[in-house]
């Protein structure tokens, strides 16, 4: 198999390789490895970090490990062997099947979408590019609504359905603006063209070509041999994530895989005989608004250990309950970082960029991962207004890391949230909107209140998110506010934020 763009690559994931003789690659990369096993090692030790992780310069594979549990509830060690489920990073493989297809003369990317789901009522402006860029106009969300939805099964035409059920938000094609739904349909389309069920598309078309033998799309009752599971920490807590059905989300959210077949693919988009040249090269051009064709296409630098001008980079990024996942390629540098994790809350950026500096040359400073534990045995004890306190403590003692984070607090308050727990819930989220203005943070605040049954309650909230910006209101506030007031059409009030005192 050839390779464009002169790289080399590791034929396999197994032990560390090297070109035979140079001596000062082995050290250099048995240095990097230590460096970079220390870094994963202090946020797994810190509580944040289960899961793994596969990071290659060129030919050496410098780390491909796992860290923390695959089973909490039958005391199993994670091993690079589990599959997790990968959420948003199951887009890129969505887009990587349909360029193929566009490869072999089967899909048109700037045809209507309409051409090739005749019996679902798309607008016909829709082409298949907007729907790889995020430009289609679609919803963000399949399912916006309360937490019951996410647990029922769907087919692909009541999946197109409730797509297209939410409207345009936009002319196609006008700007940029986040969509599972337009991924939804991608998987119909695919569906459609080849003739066999999502599955088997993606099998063919990118799973087996390039090895991947782990990943595969997750169905509700299937036995997935080596599945890992997901778990959220919560006040202290380690908790199954809650229920979700994986047929809402087939096109954009369901594939599971180990970390080592994430690194195959990356690897992939970059063979010779995997994509034509021109659709190679189109999968990490910036299309507009930093989108390429399931990647997000950036630009990096390197530091003083590989001194270059840097390059072109590109990945993509996921999450959902108990789990948060990345890939990033450097192409110039034949640098590939996977990590996948199966415990949330957690920031898998604050893991993956020292991880992609130290492979770039540079001494990433700060990188000391400190437990948040305090704060939240604070808030068990007294409340809000006691967190906030030992937090101000925390600052004030140079202790700023050991203090969590904006989305800590709302993957907190959210996780509380799918798990019922609707009074700490909104607590912890009213905390999150004393940090800073947070449009999801009212947003599941509504949500909690439609559980509760105080629908006025929930709209006040929901036109609180639309103040500031958001529209992934608009679906709820269809189905339970002023009908003669759709989301689309509020305009803002342009006021502080109150929120509730909270003791």
């Amino acid at each position: 198999m050839g390779w464009r763009l002169g790289v080399r690559w590791a034929a396999s994931l197994g032990a560390f390789m090297v070109s035979p003789g140079v001596t000062a690659q082995v050290t250099f990369a048995d240095d990097l490895r230590g460096e970079i096993e220390e870094v994963i090692e202090g946020f797994h030790a810190a509580g944040g970090f289960h899961g793994q992780v596969v990071v290659s310069i060129g030919d050496s594979v410098v780390v491909d490990g796992a860290w923390g549990m695959a089973s909490h509830e039958l005391s199993v060690p994670l091993t690079v062997d589990h599959r997790l489920l990968l959420a948003s990073v199951s887009k890129s493989f969505t887009a990587a099947a349909v360029l193929r297809l566009v490869d072999q003369g089967d899909i048109e990317l700037h045809a209507s979408a309409a051409r090739y789901l005749e019996a679902a009522e798309i607008d016909s402006r829709i082409t298949i590019h907007h729907l790889l860029t995020h430009t289609s106009g679609l919803a963000r969300d399949l399912l916006p609504g309360t937490l019951h939805t996410r647990r029922e099964h769907f087919s692909t035409p009541e999946r197109v359905r409730i797509a297209l059920s939410h409207g345009l938000r936009f002319e196609p094609g006008a700007r940029y603006a986040y969509s599972s739904c337009g991924y939804v349909i991608l998987g119909a389309i695919l569906e459609a063209v080849t003739g066999m069920p999502l599955d088997r598309a993606l099998d063919t078309l990118v799973f087996e070509p390039l090895g991947m033998t782990s990943a595969g799309l997750e169905a509700d009752g299937a036995l997935i041999p080596n599945r890992a599971g997901r778990y959220e920490r919560l006040l202290g807590e380690v908790l199954p994530a809650s229920f979700e059905d994986p047929t809402f989300a087939w096109g954009s959210g369901s594939v599971s895989a180990t970390a080592r077949d994430v690194w195959r693919f990356a690897r992939g988009l970059l063979e010779e005989d995997f994509l034509s040249p021109q659709l190679q090269a189109a999968v990490w051009t910036d299309h507009g608004d930093g989108q390429g064709y399931g990647v997000r296409p950036f630009r990096y630098g390197t530091g003083s250990r590989r001194p270059s001008d840097g390059g072109i980079g590109f990945g993509y990024d996921g999450g959902t309950a108990g789990v948060s996942t990345i890939f990033n390629v450097l192409v110039e540098h034949e640098t590939i970082v996977v990590v996948l994790a199966n415990h949330t809350p957690f920031e898998i950026n604050r893991l993956s960029n020292p991880v992609m500096n130290l492979a770039l040359g540079y001494e990433p400073e700060g990188v000391r991962p400190q437990d948040t534990s305090e704060v939240w045995d604070a808030f068990v004890e007294g409340g809000p207004s006691a967190a906030a306190r030992h937090a101000s403590r925390l600052r004030s003692e140079g202790r700023r890391g050991a203090v969590p984070s904006a989305f800590e607090v709302y993957q907190v308050g959210y996780g509380l949230y799918r798990h019922h727990d609707l009074d700490r819930a909104e607590a912890v989220l009213r905390m999150r909107l004393q940090m800073s203005p947070s449009a999801a943070a009212w947003v599941t605040i509504g949500r909690i209140e439609l559980q509760r049954g105080d629908i006025e309650a929930a709209c006040e909230a929901f036109e609180e998110a639309n103040d500031l910006g958001t529209d992934r209101v608009r679906g709820l506030w269809n189905e339970h506010c002023d009908q003669d007031r759709p989301t689309g059409f509020m305009s803002p009030r342009a006021r502080r934020i109150p929120v509730r005192a909270s003791t």
